[in-house]
C-alpha cells in the first residue's frame, strides 16, 4: 500500500521536476508560434480560397460586362437609324433589326417607343402583346422609362417581367430628334430586351461544373444597395467576394462563396500540424533529455559533494593526507593534512619532487625513492614505509600507498594517500621490547622452578635422590609402557651411629621387568654400597 501512494508522489516530482522547466518553457514557447503559425495559415489559406474564387468571379463578371455592353451596342446603330428617320414604319423597323439577330447575342426583342409607347417591335411574331404598352401607365417600367428621358441617357433595368411572357432585361435607350431650329426633341425610347436565361448561360452563372455560388446585387443597375436578383440570401450571409459588374449606366454587384461555404480548415493543416510535431519533438525532446540530464547531474554532484565531505571528514579524522604527483613534470599536488604530516604550511601551492626527497630520511631515501621509481616503471601499485625528518627536527614515520593513472590529457600521474604511523611504529617497538623482557623471566622462572624442583627431590648433604624421588618413580611404573628395566634403590641404615657423617647406608636394589602383557615381577637385591656408588641393573 505504502509502494502504491508513493508512486504518483514520485511521478508528480518528476513531472514537476526543475530539471523539466526548460523543456516546459520551450513547449510553451512552440505551442504559441505553432498556435500562431497555424493562424497565419489559416489567413493565408482563407486569402488563397478567397483570390481563388475571386478570379472566378471576375471571370464571369467580364463576361457579364462584355454581353450586356456587346448587346447594347448592337442597338445603338439602330438609334443612330431612328435619329435620321424618325417617321419609319414597323416594315422598315424589322429590316433594320433583323441585321442585329444575325449576330452573336443574347438580344430577344427590340422595341420602339414614340413617346413612351410601343408602336415597332422585332420580332413581331411572339410580341404581339407587346404592342401599345404605355411605359407611363406600366408601374414595373416607369421609373425606369422616365429615369432615361429625363437622364439623356441610356438605363438598364431588370429583371422585369415581359409583357409578352418571360423575364429579361431591357436597356432603354432614349432618342432625341433634330428640330428645325437647331434643337431636338424627344423622340421616345428604343428597348432592347436581354434574353435573362441566355445572359446567364453565356456568362457562365449556370455552368454545371462552377464550384462557386454566385449572387448578384442591384436590380435595375442600382449598385450594391439595389436588390437581390440572382442567387441566394447564403450567399450573401456567407462573407462573399464581390465584385462591382460596370454596366452603360448603374452597376450590379456580384457575390460568391465556394460551393458548400467555405473551408473550416485549411488543406493542409494536418500537414501544418505534423511538420510543426516533428520540430516540436526535435526541439522539446533534446532539451528535455538535457534537463533530465541536468537534474541527474545536480543529483550526482550533491550526492558527490555529500561523498565528498564524507570522506574529507573520514579523511580528517583518520589523519589521512591525499597527494597527485605528475610523472612528466614532478609536480605534486598535496592536501592540508600532507603538508602538515611533512610539516610544509597548508597554503595550497603547488610542491616539486624536492619537497618530498629532502624529507625523507637519509637512511630511507634510497629505498623510498626505489619503491616510488618501481611502481611507475611498472605502472602499478606503489606502496611505502619510510621516516620524515622534519624542518622541526621531529622524526615520523608514514606510510604510503598509491595508483598508477593517466588523465584525460594521457598525462601519466600517480595518486595516492600517506598517513603518520609513528605511534604505530612506537607502540611496535615497545610490543617487541616487552617480549622480549617477558621471554627472559619466563627462562629465569624455568630455571629457579628446576633448581627448586631438584632440591625438593634431592638430599641436600649427598645430592642422592629422596624418598619423595622414589615416590614419584614409584608412581610413574604404575602407568602402562613398553617392556623395560627399570631400578629402584632403597637406602637402610646400618650404622647406630648417631652422627650423619658415620652413616653407612645401605642400598637395596629393587629390579623391576614390566612387560606389557603381565603384571611386572620384582627381585629385591640388597647390597652395601658406600654413598659414592652409583648402581645400574
Amino acid at each position: 500500500m505504502a509502494g502504491e501512494t508513493s508512486n504518483p508522489g514520485r511521478l508528480k516530482r518528476a513531472i514537476f521536476s526543475s530539471a523539466n522547466l526548460p523543456a516546459a518553457i520551450a513547449f510553451v514557447v512552440l505551442l504559441v508560434c505553432a498556435l500562431v503559425a497555424d493562424q497565419r495559415n489559416r489567413e493565408v489559406s482563407d486569402q488563397l480560397a478567397r483570390a481563388d474564387v475571386l478570379a472566378k468571379v471576375n471571370i464571369i463578371r467580364a463576361k457579364l460586362e462584355g454581353n450586356i455592353t456587346g448587346n447594347l451596342q448592337l442597338v445603338q446603330g439602330l438609334v443612330s437609324t431612328i435619329v435620321t428617320e424618325p417617321y419609319m414604319g414597323q416594315q422598315r423597323f424589322a429590316a433594320l433589326a433583323r441585321n442585329l439577330f444575325e449576330q452573336k447575342s443574347q438580344l430577344r426583342d427590340v422595341a420602339g417607343a414614340p413617346d413612351l409607347v410601343i408602336a415597332l417591335i422585332y420580332p413581331l411574331e411572339g410580341n404581339e402583346k407587346a404592342i401599345g404598352l404605355d411605359y407611363r401607365k406600366t408601374e414595373a417600367q416607369r421609373m425606369a422609362a422616365l429615369r432615361a428621358r429625363d437622364q439623356r441617357a441610356l438605363v438598364l433595368a431588370g429583371p422585369v417581367k415581359l409583357a409578352q411572357g418571360g423575364r429579361g432585361f431591357i436597356g432603354r435607350i432614349p432618342v432625341f430628334v433634330p428640330t428645325a431650329g437647331g434643337g431636338d426633341r424627344f423622340w421616345g425610347i428604343v428597348s432592347a430586351v436581354i434574353d435573362i436565361d441566355r445572359l446567364y448561360s453565356a456568362s457562365g452563372l449556370t455552368d454545371p461544373d462552377l464550384d462557386i455560388d454566385v449572387a448578384l446585387i442591384g436590380k435595375d443597375a442600382l449598385g450594391g444597395g439595389g436588390e437581390l436578383f440572382f442567387g441566394g440570401d447564403n450567399v450573401v450571409a456567407g462573407n462573399p467576394v464581390t465584385a462591382e459588374v460596370q454596366l452603360p449606366s448603374g452597376s450590379w454587384q456580384i457575390s460568391a462563396i465556394p460551393r458548400g461555404g467555405w473551408p473550416t480548415a485549411p488543406k493542409n493543416e494536418w500537414l501544418l500540424w505534423t511538420l510543426m510535431a516533428l520540430a516540436g519533438a526535435l526541439v522539446v525532446l533534446p532539451i528535455l533529455v538535457a534537463g533530465r540530464l541536468f537534474g541527474e547531474r545536480q543529483k550526482n554532484d550533491a550526492e558527490l559533494r555529500r561523498l565528498s565531505r564524507r570522506l574529507e571528514l573520514a579523511l580528517e579524522a583518520s589523519g589521512i593526507g591525499v597527494w597527485e604527483h605528475d610523472l612528466v613534470s614532478n609536480e605534486l599536488v598535496w592536501d592540508d593534512r600532507i603538508n602538515e604530516i611533512y610539516g610544509k604550511p597548508a597554503d595550497g601551492k603547488t610542491r616539486g619532487y624536492d619537497d618530498w626527497a629532502l624529507a625523507i630520511h637519509p637512511e630511507d631515501f634510497e629505498r623510498a625513492k626505489a619503491d616510488f621509481d618501481s611502481a611507475a616503471a611498472t605502472k602499478g601499485p606503489y606502496s611505502s614505509q619510510y621516516r620524515l625528518l622534519r624542518p622541526d627536527g621531529t622524526i615520523r614515520h608514514v606510510r604510503a600507498r598509491a595508483s598508477f593513472f593517466q588523465d584525460i590529457n594521457g598525462r601519466s600521474k600517480m595518486i595516492g594517500a600517506e598517513w603518520d604511523v609513528t605511534w604505530d611504529v612506537l607502540l611496535n617497538e615497545n610490543l617487541v621490547r616487552e617480549r622480549r623482557l617477558s621471554e627472559s623471566k619466563n627462562a629465569e622462572l624455568n630455571m629457579a622452578k628446576a633448581r627448586i624442583e631438584h632440591v625438593a627431590l634431592h638430599d641436600s648433604l649427598t645430592g642422592l635422590p629422596n624418598r619423595r624421588y622414589l615416590d614419584e618413580m614409584l608412581a610413574e611404573t604404575t602407568k602402562p609402557r613398553a617392556a623395560q628395566h627399570c631400578c629402584i634403590l632403597t637406602l637402610t641404615a646400618s650404622s647406630r651411629s648417631t652422627t650423619r657423617s658415620a652413616t653407612q647406608p645401605a642400598m637395596h636394589c629393587w629390579c623391576m621387568l614390566r612387560k606389557s602383557s603381565r603384571p611386572a615381577s620384582a627381585v629385591p637385591i640388597s647390597l652395601r654400597v658406600s654413598a659414592a656408588t652409583s648402581l645400574s641393573c
